[in-house]
């Protein structure tokens, strides 16, 4: 069987099929990677909403601060997703940035590992100390380091709550 009537077969039908559709999902989950968060939707697939319902006014790439990841974003998703312990849903596995947000000039990624259990106690400390800071600044891999809470929040898991510099 020569080269074109191995091209005109079923067989070099079926080749250029696969190709086709390997080259597809090779574009579209290129696409999906780098174009998600910068256009402010989920990783997951689904767009975050507001305490309204609505779908969330997220700016491209960095939200205004940590109460507007927790407005925007994680208390949304907990919402939709009460049977979930972490903001990815996964568990045993290793998580993604879900959203970032401007601290003091710099931008910090929320990981998926990040637990909603972590989240609600800054939430509650957040809303009993208005303008207070709940973070201090641990060793990182960034230069700025990573996020932990306050010691007068009273969550020690640094596991369970995964901010590092973006």
């Amino acid at each position: 069987m020569g080269r074109i009537e191995v091209i005109l077969s079923w067989l070099g039908v079926l080749i250029l099929a696969m190709f086709l559709i390997k080259t597809v999902m090779g574009i579209s989950g290129k696409r999906l990677q780098s174009g998600g968060l910068a256009r402010g939707m989920d990783p997951l697939g689904f767009d975050a909403e507001t305490e309204d319902g609505g779908d969330a006014d997220l700016r491209p790439g960095i939200l205004p601060g940590f109460r507007a990841f927790l407005d925007h974003v994680a208390l949304p998703r907990q919402r939709a997703h009460p049977d979930w312990e972490r903001l990815d849903g996964a568990m045993g596995v290793k998580g993604k940035t879900i959203a970032m947000f401007d601290r003091n000039g710099v931008a910090y990624a929320v990981n998926g590992e990040t637990s909603f259990a972590a989240l609600n106690a800054l939430d509650t400390w957040m809303r009993a100390n208005p303008g207070e800071d709940p973070f201090v600044t641990v060793p990182g891999r960034g230069a700025a380091g990573r996020l932990a809470a306050r010691p007068e929040v009273g969550w020690t898991d640094r596991k369970e709550l995964r901010i590092e510099t973006g």
